[in-house]
């Protein structure tokens, strides 16, 4: 109907909805696309609600405090740098099926080194808590092992959860960067040096995982 007949995919793999568009755009950035459109969008519907609480992907649980979430993020990618940029990707890895502590980590460090960054050059971390105590406990281990001195920061507490609640992640680290305010916290830790690195970590169910690591440029 707009006539527009440009390259144009949607991306409906439950918890990896995002992160597949991402990784699509990523790849058509490395191919020569200069400026790629790329978001998510969830909405909370009485019929999606229904659908969700009768499917295996439902949050339903007993030891559940988390909340159906809804939202749309959308950013321009491109591979170089505009007046309006804020910030880079410098690292995007998923992982499927589920995974013990130990593994992720290794997975996490072998991210930033990849990255040349060590533990210590985290500034921030953005992580998918959402209030099911089964699935947060898996982000305390993390912390706990990796960066126990590192600010931390609940995004879905924002956001609530729903499949590509990472875009909503995303916003608010570029955004923390940009402004270089961690904004759950009002100010800047005392002695901090500023953000130039922020580290977004998700998972669902312990079978959807996604590392996002953003830069200051």
């Amino acid at each position: 109907m707009l006539q527009s007949h440009a390259y144009n995919f949607t991306y409906a793999q439950r918890a990896h909805s995002f992160e597949n568009a991402l990784q699509d755009a990523l790849m058509m950035i490395g191919e020569g696309t200069e400026n790629i459109l790329v978001g998510g969008i969830d909405e909370v519907t009485n019929t999606s609600v229904d659908v969700i609480s009768k499917l295996p992907c439902g949050h339903e649980s007993p030891t559940s405090t988390s909340q159906i979430g809804e939202g749309s993020a959308f950013f321009v990618l491109s591979a170089n740098k505009q007046p309006h940029t804020y910030a880079q990707i410098v690292a995007f890895e998923t992982k499927y099926g589920s995974a013990e502590t130990e593994a992720l980590a290794d997975w996490i460090r072998n991210c930033l080194i990849q990255a040349n960054l060590k533990i210590a050059d985290v500034d921030g971390l953005l992580l998918g808590e959402s209030g099911d105590v089964q699935d947060d406990q898996l982000y305390g281990q993390i912390k706990h092992r990796l960066f126990p001195h590192t600010p931390s920061f609940a995004f879905k507490s924002l956001s609530g959860e729903y499949f590509t609640a990472v875009s909503f992640g995303l916003n608010l680290a570029a955004n923390m960067i940009k402004h270089q305010q961690f904004y759950s916290l009002g100010s800047m830790p005392s002695g901090s040096q500023g953000i130039n690195s922020l580290l977004i970590y998700n998972h669902y169910k312990n079978k959807y995982h996604s590392l996002i690591l953003l830069q200051k440029c």
